[in-house]
């Protein structure tokens, strides 16, 4: 049986092929990445996936860009989904929890004022508790 997904056409920057590796590999991002770089090594015998370098050289970039986004690309995401709830934020986007709080000073809390889905100014004390997540 030959499976052919096709992925490459004229993406968006924002598409991210990440999610689509990882669920057809169960590896996380890194391991992905790593993975992609050496033509899949550890799928399971009788598997493959072949990429042409050209599409290859796409999909590691697109991946190594999502890595690196920063919190205003985050707050920009955040803002697109209008619902300040984390949990669902997380599952719609396909994000992890530690790129939300990468960085020195990084919370959801943050992200939310960012986006302007909150008061641009909290309560009392609200940086400091921060700070200790």
């Amino acid at each position: 049986v030959l499976t052919v997904l096709d992925f490459i056409g004229q993406h968006r920057k924002e598409f991210r092929f990440e999610e689509q590796f990882r669920a057809l590999t169960n590896l996380t991002r890194n391991r992905l990445l790593d993975n992609i770089e050496k033509d899949f090594p550890q799928l399971p015998s009788g598997c493959q996936i072949i990429l042409e370098t050209k599409a290859k050289d796409l999909i590691i970039d697109n991946i190594r860009t999502q890595i690196a986004v920063n919190v205003t690309q985050l707050a920009r995401e955040v803002a697109a989904y209008a619902k300040p709830r984390l949990a669902e934020f997380l599952k719609e986007s396909g994000r992890e929890l530690k790129e939300l709080y990468r960085g020195n000073g990084n919370s959801w809390t943050g992200l939310l004022r960012r986006a302007k889905l909150l008061d641009a100014v909290g309560p009392e004390g609200e940086l400091p508790l921060l700070k200790r997540v």
